[in-house]
Order: structure tokens, then C-alpha cells, then sequence
């Protein structure tokens, strides 16, 4: 989609039904958007996602990084 503006951007992420954070982050803001917004967070467990994602309440945190992990992580949410 390219730039999008902070009014498109908060119903981008209103309407989503996850974010995906498949790498490892020293704080990641587009997560902490994410969950302003309501939506849930599925996120490697480590890094900053660790300060900022509430695991099992504001989204998933998975070890495993492997594609089968990433696909479990998917359906836990």
C-alpha cells in the first residue's frame, strides 16, 4: 500500500485480524500500534515483543521460528 496515513493506518490495523512479527525487534512500535487499535499481536518471543505483547492477552508469543511454529502461533490466536 505504500504510505498511508495515521487515520487509514489505525483502520488498517482495527480491521486486521493479527499482526504477524515474524523477527526480532529491539522495541517494535508497529506491535504496541497493533494492540491500541484491538488487535491481537503473534510474535517471536523475544526481543522487545517480550516487554510490550502480554502473551495470551494481547496476543501470541512462540519460540519456535520454524514455519510449522509460526503456523501454530497463527492458530492460537
Amino acid at each position: 500500500m505504500g504510505r498511508v496515513s495515521d487515520r487509514d493506518l489505525s483502520q488498517l490495523y482495527a480491521n486486521a485480524e493479527a499482526l504477524l512479527v515474524p523477527g526480532e525487534e529491539d522495541f517494535g512500535i508497529a506491535s504496541v500500534e497493533a494492540q491500541a487499535c484491538g488487535t491481537p499481536v503473534i510474535a517471536v518471543g523475544r526481543g522487545g515483543s517480550c516487554e510490550t505483547v502480554i502473551d495470551g492477552l494481547t496476543g501470541i508469543l512462540y519460540q519456535d521460528s520454524s514455519e510449522k511454529g509460526i503456523i501454530n502461533a497463527i492458530k492460537d490466536v
